[in-house]
This record gives C-alpha cells, sequence and structure tokens, in this order.
C-alpha cells in the first residue's frame, strides 16, 4: 500500500471509530436520561405508598412479606437491602436482578430474617429498601419483637419463684460467665431461645450471641449454662456490661445482669491513689483507686 492511501485509510478509520464511540456513548446518555431519578418516568409507583410490609410487628418465627405493588409497566427489581432503624447498620442484603412482566401488577419477597451474619437478627426496628431500575428506591419499616404465647399456667408453674441468675456481678476478660435457672416446679417452662446482650447507656442492648433450644426443651428444677465469652462468630466479646435473656415458649422471658471486666495492672505506685488527698484520682490504664 502507497504511502498516500495510508494517508487517506487511516483517518477514515479514525473517523469512523470515533462515530462508533459517539454512538454508544449517546445510546448510554439517553438510557441514564430514560432512567433519571430527578425525572421519574409517570408509570412509577408512589414513592411513599407502594411498598409495604404485611406486619407492624413480626414475631421471630414469621416470614416478613415485603410487597411493592401499583406496578404498570415492565419492571427491574435490582437489589433489596434491610438496616437497623437506629444505627443504620446493613443487616441483610441481596441482589434480586428479578424482571417483573408488565401485566405483573405486584413483587413479593419474603425474609425468614435470617441476617447476611447466618443467624436471626435480633428483636428491634428494621426498614426495607428495595431498588428497582428507572423508579428508585423505595422504603418501608417494621419491627420484630418477642410475644410470649398466652401463658394459662404461669403462676400455678411458679414463675414468681423461678429466675436466672449470673454466679458472679463481674467477670475477668477470658473467664467462663456461669448462669443457673431455678425452678421449683419441674417440668413446667419450656425454653426457646437464649441471648447475650451488650448493653449501654446511650444504644440500648445490641445482641451478640443467640442459641435456639430444640423443641420442648424443659429446664426442670435447676439448669445450668456456662458462656465463654464469645459472639456468633467465635470472636472474644469486648469489656461492658452483658444481658443473659433467657425466652420461654409459655411463660414470657427472663433476663440477668453482669459486667466483662480488664485486671488493672498499675498498682498504687504507679497512680498514686493512695494518699489521703489523692481519693479521687484514677490510674493511667483508666481504672479507679479502688481497683489499685
Amino acid at each position: 500500500m502507497s504511502n498516500t492511501a495510508k494517508k487517506v485509510i487511516v483517518p477514515l478509520i479514525v473517523m469512523l471509530l470515533l462515530v462508533v464511540i459517539s454512538g454508544v456513548s449517546y445510546a448510554t446518555q439517553n438510557s441514564d436520561e430514560e432512567c433519571c431519578l430527578r425525572m421519574r418516568p409517570g408509570y412509577c409507583p408512589p414513592r411513599y405508598t407502594s411498598f409495604t410490609a404485611d406486619k407492624d410487628i413480626y414475631e421471630r418465627s414469621d416470614l416478613v412479606t415485603l410487597t411493592l405493588w401499583d406496578l404498570q409497566e415492565d419492571y427491574l427489581i435490582e437489589e433489596l437491602t434491610i438496616k437497623e432503624v437506629l444505627t443504620g447498620d446493613v443487616v441483610f442484603h441481596t441482589i434480586i436482578d428479578e424482571s417483573v412482566p408488565e401485566d405483573v401488577t405486584e413483587w413479593t419477597y419474603q425474609w425468614d430474617q435470617i441476617g447476611n451474619s447466618g443467624s436471626k437478627v435480633d428483636y428491634g426496628h428494621y426498614f426495607a429498601l428495595v431498588e428497582t431500575r428507572c423508579c428508585g428506591i423505595y422504603r418501608t419499616d417494621f419491627r420484630t419483637q418477642f410475644k410470649p404465647k398466652p401463658c394459662p399456667c404461669c403462676t400455678c408453674c411458679g414463675k414468681r419463684y423461678a429466675k436466672v441468675f449470673s454466679h458472679s456481678s463481674k467477670y475477668l476478660v477470658g473467664d467462663p460467665v456461669n448462669f443457673t435457672f431455678t425452678n421449683p416446679k419441674e417440668g413446667c417452662f419450656i425454653f426457646d431461645r437464649l441471648a447475650i446482650k451488650r448493653c449501654s447507656g446511650c444504644c440500648g442492648c445490641k445482641e451478640v450471641y443467640s442459641y435456639v433450644f430444640p423443641d420442648g426443651a424443659k429446664p426442670g428444677p435447676k439448669w445450668t449454662w456456662s458462656w465463654n465469652q464469645a459472639d456468633n462468630s467465635g470472636n472474644r466479646v469486648s469489656t461492658g456490661t452483658y444481658s443473659l435473656v433467657i425466652e420461654t415458649e409459655n411463660c414470657g422471658q427472663f433476663s440477668t445482669r453482669f459486667e466483662i471486666y480488664q485486671r488493672c495492672t498499675c498498682g498504687c505506685g504507679s497512680c498514686g491513689c493512695c494518699s489521703f488527698w489523692n481519693l479521687f484520682c484514677s490510674c493511667g490504664c483508666g481504672c479507679g483507686c479502688g481497683d489499685c
């Protein structure tokens, strides 16, 4: 090929490539403009009323049924996210990528309350976000809470005298935490679920460990259990105030509190707590004078 031909053909190829790229960019831009959230298509369901949960409050065994209503065109449901209202933490997320045909007017998803951690989420207040192509994001909220079954025999069971307690009010980091449940009338209570929660004054209590008892688990007159201070992922929990909660199938729940602490390693000489005038000073490692 001569140099003259090359000088003609090369620019033509470059121009053709520019035209193709420009066309793709234009098509993409048009596609984005069609789905621009600032210019929502007229067929989109109403923003604040079209995504709902079938209940306001769910029990642990319930399926949370979420429905997007008033669909009028072909829809693409992209993803679903469930978050805690208080903290904004994501407890569940899944990619849906499901097309809804034009002749279908609603889309439903059922959630079994299993989080991305693989275990049941804690009782609390949640909101669900469903993201759609073109019509954007829809939100609804719901609660999960413990609802004991009707208990005609709570009095005869002796609930007034039954109790759960920790063997100590304070445990050193790493030590086994021991509990006992006592019941004067054997065979009445049926354990459903056990939970350990970390509690703080400003943020309430957040579940770190849970265990579901086999069906019909009865503790008998005296039941003991030991916790190794590990959360549901097997990691050791931090220091702080904790609560043990035992939920029963027939007589509500029982709870007790305890503390996990780190031993202070500084002595009186290093923190100066022992003099009469320094009673209110604290050690450099954060413990109080009494701990030194």
